[in-house]
């Protein structure tokens, strides 16, 4: 009589093979859909300053269950045009200065008298906005941070790959004398260039800015020399009267002219967040409540229902 040959170790083996495979073709239709689509907010970038548009701002629970507010960022000029970018920023950890930093860089919100649980709505109000701007990419151990310098007019934005101008073919001989003086100019010209570089400032420029100072009630634009400026950290320290105060380089707007700086315009009354106002819409006059105050651009937010509306401070009538 002819003895059997055991096959358990064989079935286990067989029934896992069935369950991998079982496990495989289920997640066959999710493989097949994501065939070709790119990882939004993923790309490899190369650390460096690049030209980009906000292309979503939102909060929300991310993959890890933390609470964050999630930016992306698309390139617009370059090689890499097209690219996108992405910031999270985590809202459960104990420092939020940097969030509140990043945020008040838009000028689009008053972070100052925000509150987080308005956050949400904060975000639908700088994305509605459409800003650009300047931003950074540096890696830093295992991730790769990404930081907004400034905000920008992409109409206004010189076309930076554009072709230098051609040099003149026939140029006059130099003597040594000329050649070193022209190396100590290029010098001098060069540190000037550093220094105006990425902000467009230097030690001694009249600048204006968005501030409460002690004598003030609330924020409004103020005018001042900048004594320091420390581009490492992006901070400059301003004289205003018998105050200095520390402000970030990308909130400061170069004054060209200093007796204008001296005698400025009236400018208009800027709405407070939560006042009640009249707009028009389609002709028709609708009452609303002030969400947001844009000094610069000189426009409010206003909310009419669930509809956020974006109107110049001109058009604004108290209800």
């Amino acid at each position: 009589m002819t003895k059997k040959k055991k096959v358990v170790g064989k079935r286990r083996e067989s029934a896992e093979g069935a369950l991998l495979e079982k496990r495989l073709a289920a997640a066959g239709k999710q493989w097949k859909k994501d065939k070709g689509r790119k990882l939004e907010g993923f790309a490899e970038i190369p650390d460096g300053t690049y030209l980009a548009k906000l292309t979503r701002m939102e909060v929300k629970i991310g993959n890890s269950d933390n609470l964050g507010m999630l930016s992306i960022w698309t390139i617009v000029q370059g090689e890499l045009k097209g690219e996108t970018a992405t910031r999270w920023d985590n809202l459960e950890r104990e420092d939020l200065r940097w969030v509140q930093d990043y945020l008040r860089k838009f000028e689009l919100v008053d972070v100052d008298s925000l509150d987080i649980t308005d956050l949400k709505e904060a975000c639908e109000t700088i994305l509605a906005e459409h800003p650009a701007g300047r931003i950074v990419l540096k890696t830093k151990g295992e991730y790769q941070n990404l930081d907004l310098l400034k905000t920008l007019n992409l109409d206004e934005e010189e076309d930076e790959d554009g072709e230098e101008p051609e040099a003149e073919e026939e140029e006059e001989e130099e003597t040594e004398e000329d050649a070193d003086e022209d190396d100590e100019a290029s010098e001098e010209e060069e540190e000037e260039e550093a220094s105006d570089d990425t902000y467009g400032l230097a030690e001694g420029d009249t600048v204006s800015f968005m501030w409460k100072m002690k004598k003030d009630k609330k924020m409004k634009r103020q005018t001042g020399k900048l004594a320091e400026m420390d581009t490492d950290s992006g901070m400059g320290t301003i004289d205003v009267d018998d105050e200095q105060v520390e402000v970030q380089l990308s909130a400061l707007t170069k004054v060209e002219d200093e007796e204008e700086a001296e005698e400025p315009e009236e400018e208009e009354t800027a709405p407070d967040k939560g006042d009640e106002v009249k707009i028009k819409v389609d002709g028709k006059k609708l009452k609303g409540v002030v969400n947001a105050v844009n000094e610069k651009k000189k426009t409010a937010v206003v909310k009419v229902g669930k509809t956020l509306h974006t109107v110049k401070w001109s058009e604004l009538a108290a209800a």
